[in-house]
């Protein structure tokens, strides 16, 4: 019997070749759509599991409040690491990370740069269980000047030959020995590194500050421990080790701070829940958020329900045309339950006939996705993932469920109406056809609308005056290498013609290094203090970056008394209540030093400007005039030809250092990769739509070609009576017209729902405006109009002799 319905279904799908290739082709551009959501959501949810101990493992996060200086931070205090595992019996290892940018290494007659560098404690390897190559992670960063490579960049000094034991010598001078070589870290991990270099040679690493928070920590909690209840004992030890550096800082007891509104929080992070759990400041690298794994989720199943719907529509759509085959089966003896495996076969061989196709659109199209999405996934079906059983299944599941009411519906068909030709598809089916419709097209218009948002969102961030020029800002990094040289160094770009500017510093507005500090006015109170970003620029700083002086002046190096001078930005002035803000002081608050230096006189006031995302408000800060050193040069430039540009750059800085590589970066592209995120949600948003339209418009066509055939000789009628091919037309659209304007009524408001909400999370967003939902909706009008029209023509237009010359 089942190869006798196989046989049948294969019959079928060759007579009705039309019909059943909407149906393979629209499921399976859902599936493979889905299967690529799918890939991408799985991907997403395996960072940090590789580690054998992930369920074990947590990093400490920091939750602050002092006066009104509030922050949350990926980072705790240097001392809290070994403070916390003495006091908590739960921890059975504890280490930190201290993120510290690149280091140039000597090798031979030229310079290697790894550009991810760490500082690591020795139980850091012992929390994480990093895959050795070469050497033994046991005591590998006991000792000072100790450190351990990763594979590549083992194989970038030594070559692909095992370098335990050999030392390599840095750019200033320092020598280190390599205890270790670990394999790459997995792109599947919240951080990533070059080398780890041991935490025994960062002086700060020992200064037991428990007010300043600088460490990404991480515990290792003995097995059975639970992350709540042990963050629950956190606040017991607090006044312990944070009450005498408080008291000392802003005069209160820790109590009196805590009842005048500070807040303590230190709370636990399991590490499986980084990636897409935590946004927080001074995370290790940038992450994604959980959100738009269910904003994905949602496109995945919207997806296979329109395309399942389409089979649902046209299956019943098509019932008239069966009637007579069901009914001479019934009569030779057919049970309804024959009929129903058999049209249910029909629909899981249909279906599992669009699975494979789905498979070899997958593989074909996986690197372009790879490209898309910024992953490198190489296997999905059958490797790691194994999602080739599971999706066949699944598709199989698909077509099982979408056959049901196919199956049950044209198996009740009775003979005796079927012989006197008396089947009708009632207004029932009808309605039932129409709201898969109406549901198709709103799920339709609820993602067209939800592309045009992240793409205008987008647009107003590029727009947004954010109080810096980021355009024709070139960034050459590695400047520190010069030492005594950078002076002449930008005294020699200075005189390029193409040059308008040029400053030297290793903050700039869209970078990640940050350094903050209390102050509070001279004679103020330390707990009104309120936290500064403090920046160390040069007197080139403020044309290189386009920024305006609203009041005061700048840096001027010939005046001494301007080793004490700063500028704050409009928000600091705010902070700090000053109306007159020239000349007024302000200290570092509690026993704190910048530069050696203790109190600061304000000589101008910038305008405020996003040095972090616009996710963000800008927050208050100082900018004060350091020594003429730091990672970037940037290059403020008049000219539009950049490869020419870049040239005479590359020879300037090979006169003053030929053996360090010469790398640069765009301003502006670095502030695009800010909302690399967004980005990527507005083009998965946007394809992903282009496919639930077009799978939606396959079975639009599909639908509208069977409503037309079967008014076929109505129009001809009409026409013999003298209908317009405009009027037939107007009566053809006339009913997928309003199903589809009932689509925007109930879509519009589910939109401006779920704009709103994404919305909220940028400190700045544009306005949500009509438009978007007008544009979305007559998008969505035109594409069905088009789709519809194409057999609506066809019919309006044909010879009316050819429809009732049986008649």
């Amino acid at each position: 019997m089942f190869k006798f319905n196989i046989i049948i279904a294969w019959r079928n799908l060759v007579k009705q070749k039309f019909y059943s290739g909407i149906n393979i082709i629209g499921l399976a551009i859902g599936l493979a759509s889905a299967a690529y959501i799918a890939i991408y959501i799985l991907d997403e949810l395996s960072y940090d599991r590789h580690f054998k101990n992930a369920d074990r493992i947590v990093r400490v996060a920091s939750e602050l409040r002092m006066a009104d200086n509030y922050w949350h931070f990926a980072v705790s205090p240097d001392p809290l690491a070994a403070a916390f595992k003495s006091e908590f019996p739960e921890i059975e290892k504890a280490g930190r990370f201290r993120n510290s940018g690149s280091i140039m290494i000597k090798k031979e007659d030229e310079l290697v740069a790894l550009d991810r560098l760490m500082y690591a404690d020795q139980e850091i390897l012992e929390v994480f269980d990093f895959p050795v190559v070469y050497g033994s992670l046991k005591n590998a960063l006991s000792a000072p000047k100790t450190v351990v490579l990763s594979r590549t960049s083992a194989e970038r000094i030594y070559g692909k030959i095992d370098p335990v034991g050999k030392s390599f010598t840095s750019i200033n001078n320092t020598t280190y020995q390599v205890s270790a070589v670990v394999e790459d870290m997995p792109t599947q991990t919240h951080f990533h590194f070059d080398v780890l270099l041991s935490m025994e040679d960062y002086p700060d690493a020992k200064n037991g500050i428990w007010l300043s928070n600088n460490f990404h920590t991480y515990f290792l909690l003995k097995e059975g421990a639970s992350k709540d209840a042990l963050e629950a004992k956190f606040p017991n030890v607090y006044e312990k080790y944070f009450g005498p550096q408080l008291e000392q800082m802003i005069g209160m007891t820790f109590q009196e701070a805590m009842d005048s509104g500070g807040m303590i929080r230190y709370h636990l992070q399991s590490i499986r829940d980084i990636h897409l759990g935590s946004n927080l400041d001074v995370e290790l690298e940038a992450n994604s958020s959980m959100e738009y794994i269910y904003i994905f989720i949602a496109i995945g199943v919207f997806l296979i329900l329109i395309a399942a719907i389409n089979f649902i529509n046209i299956s019943t759509a098509r019932a008239s045309t069966r009637a007579k085959e069901i009914g001479v089966k019934k009569v030779m003896g057919s049970l309804r339950s024959d009929l129903i495996t058999q049209f249910l076969t029909e629909s899981v061989f249909q279906s599992i006939l669009a699975a494979l196709i789905g498979l070899m659109i997958v593989y074909l199209c996986l690197p372009l996705f790879n490209d898309f999405v910024g992953k490198e996934i190489t296997d999905p079906l059958f490797g790691d993932m194994a999602l080739a059983w599971k999706f066949v299944l699944g598709s199989a599941l698909i077509g099982l469920v979408a056959g049901i009411y196919p199956a049950i519906y044209l198996s009740r068909f009775k003979p005796v109406d079927v012989m006197k030709n008396n089947i009708q598809i009632g207004k029932r089916r009808h309605s039932f056809r129409s709201i898969l419709v109406v549901f198709q097209f709103a799920t339709s218009l609820v993602l067209i609308t939800g592309t045009i948002t992240v793409y205008n969102q987008l647009n107003f961030i590029r727009n947004q005056n954010i109080g810096f020029d980021r355009e024709k800002v070139v960034l050459l990094e590695n400047t520190h290498t010069l030492r005594g040289s950078v002076n002449a160094f930008t005294d020699a770009l200075k005189k390029l013609p193409e040059v308008e500017a040029v400053a030297v510093t290793s903050f700039i507005p869209t970078g990640d290094s940050r350094s903050d500090s209390s102050f509070k006015p001279e004679g103020g109170n330390n707990a009104d203090a309120v936290s500064l970003q403090c920046w160390s620029v040069d007197p080139g700083y403020f044309d290189a970056f386009g920024m305006t002086l609203l009041q005061g002046r700048n840096f001027d190096p010939a005046r001494p008394a301007d080793s004490n001078a700063i500028v704050l930005n409009h928000k600091a002035v705010q902070r700090f209540g000053l109306e007159d803000p020239i000349g007024k002081r302000i200290e570092v608050a509690g026993d704190f030093r910048i530069d050696g230096k203790t109190q600061f006189v304000v000589i101008g006031v910038v305008r405020d400007f996003n040095y972090a995302s616009l996710h963000q408000d800008v927050g208050a800060m100082m900018l004060y005039m350091g020594p003429y050193t730091g990672y970037y040069t940037a290059v403020k430039t008049n000219s539009a030809d950049y490869p020419e540009l870049l040239e005479k750059l590359e020879s300037t800085w090979e006169g003053f250092s030929a053996a360090v590589p010469f790398k640069y970066q765009f301003l502006d592209e670095v502030f695009e990769s800010q909302y690399r995120a967004e980005q990527r949600l507005g083009s998965i948003f946007g394809v992903f739509t282009s496919l639930a339209l077009l799978i939606a418009c396959l079975g639009l066509f599909g639908l509208s070609a069977y409503t037309t055939e079967q008014r076929r000789k109505e129009i001809g009628v009409r026409k013999v009576l003298g209908a317009s091919v405009t009027r037939l037309l107007i009566l053809l659209l006339g009913h997928f017209t309003r199903l589809l304007l009932l689509a925007v009524v109930l879509a519009v408001p589910i939109s401006w729902y779920a704009m709103s909400s994404w919305l909220d999370g940028f400190a700045y967003r544009m306005d949500l405006s009509p438009l978007i939902f007008v544009a979305g909706s007559l998008l969505a009008l035109v594409v069905a109009w088009l789709t519809v029209s194409f057999q609506s023509v066809r019919a309006a237009m044909s010879n009316p002799t050819e429809s009732l010359s049986s008649e």
